[in-house]
């Protein structure tokens, strides 16, 4: 597993990294892709430590991100995210994931990450809308959501007319989701 770190007002040890590539390397197991990568991204703001963990392993990404007073807890809690987001979903994920990852490791991995992981039931939609999408640009897309009261809007950019998504961060700023037709493009 390739492991790519990132620090944003931050200096993370070697101990933290060595620590962080030991654990990461047990993941290895569940994935059939050989180019699996995982980003650390490591933030600190005053007493605040954030580690935003993202795994992809071909299309399939994973993603946590956790804060707490130091680096190594806030890995240690968004690595155990991933397992729990594996472990719910592995009937989902299918053929995505070596099955045998979990009849080896399971109960030890299960222990080490959390004792309530349950599956998951089907996947249930509630509700089907359907609109007309007019394009537009992305502030007016913001407004529209805004206007509406939801957190994402699906619009068509006025200039490239591709399909977008804007919605709204935690930190009430906004963030724009625009489609990639190759890897050339593609951005976590």
């Amino acid at each position: 597993m390739e492991i790519k770190i990132t620090t944003r007002k931050a200096h993370l040890s070697e101990t933290f990294k060595d620590r962080a590539q030991k654990k990461l390397d047990h993941l290895d197991n569940f994935f059939y892709e050989e180019n699996v990568v995982a980003n650390i991204v490591a933030s600190s703001e005053k007493e605040r430590e954030t580690i935003e963990l993202t795994i992809k392993a071909g299309s399939l990404i994973l993603r946590a991100q956790k804060t707490t007073s130091n680096f190594i807890e806030s890995f240690d809690m968004a690595l155990s995210a991933i397992m729990k987001q594996l472990f719910k979903n592995k009937t989902k994920l299918g053929k995505r994931l070596k099955v045998k990852a979990y009849d080896n490791n399971y109960d030890e991995l299960l222990d080490t990450y959390d004792k309530d992981i349950d599956d998951l039931e089907e996947f249930k939609i509630v509700k089907n809308k359907k609109f007309i999408i007019k394009p537009m640009s992305a502030q007016e897309a913001i407004l529209q959501m805004n206007l509406i009261g939801h957190e994402f809007y699906l619009f068509k950019d006025d200039n490239t007319y591709e399909l977008n998504i804007i919605y709204r961060r935690h930190d009430d700023t906004y963030g724009l989701i625009e489609a990639a037709t190759s890897d050339d493009g593609y951005h976590q």
